[in-house]
């Protein structure tokens, strides 16, 4: 049984080196500038996305915080993009500006830099 498993993690790790080699880059597209990049509804109970935030539903959130250690790079950007509507009870929206698609309804919140 001993030789068996040894032969087993000797060829794991003759393979590893070749399976990294091989590996590809997969190019995300807009996807890649931001931390959290959800194709439809969001929601969460309390939280927060340190960087940039996007969302292509509807996004309900309590004591959330988008955008705490985000730095901008080509001044004031959007650090939360919601395709539907944004619901926000209690937290905060830092270093960046805040698009909607659709209605928001935000309550016990601070914006850094704006809503649009």
């Amino acid at each position: 049984m001993n030789t068996y498993v040894t032969q087993i993690i000797l060829i794991f790790s003759l393979l590893t080196p070749a399976a990294i080699a091989g590996a590809t880059t997969i190019d995300l597209g807009t996807a890649a500038y931001y931390n959290a990049f959800v194709l439809s509804d969001f929601s969460a109970p309390s939280s927060d996305i340190e960087g940039r935030a996007a969302v292509g539903g509807d996004m309900t959130v309590q004591h959330y915080t988008v955008g705490a250690e985000y730095r901008q790079v080509n001044g004031a950007e959007n650090v939360l993009v919601v395709g539907g509507n944004l619901s926000l009870n209690g937290g905060s929206i830092e270093n960046g500006h805040v698009a909607v698609g659709g209605q928001a309804r935000l309550r016990t919140y601070s914006l850094d830099h704006g809503y649009q």
